[in-house]
């Protein structure tokens, strides 16, 4: 964590290899670009059954759109699935 602090950015200790499905994807950490104090509350919020669930709700979103998203839409729509 030193190696990253020194590197300039905020490390964080996201917890033990049997709770990394917390920040796998479709959770509320992935790809959601959360800043480091929204970092653990999103962590919490990640559900285990939903991420499945959130994972065919956003398939079917990119397809109705008539382009595909930039990266900083991407970002939106991955939050809005957890809001």
């Amino acid at each position: 964590m030193r190696l990253v602090d020194d590197s300039g950015l905020d490390a964080y200790d996201t917890g033990v290899p049997a709770d990394s499905w917390r920040r796998q994807p479709m959770t509320p950490a992935y790809c959601t670009e959360p800043i480091l104090k929204d970092l653990a509350p999103a962590l919490a919020a990640a559900g285990r059954d939903e991420a499945s669930h959130n994972r065919d709700r956003q398939m079917k979103r990119p397809a109705a759109l008539p382009t595909v998203p930039a990266p900083d839409e991407a970002v939106e729509l991955n939050r809005s699935l957890h809001h």
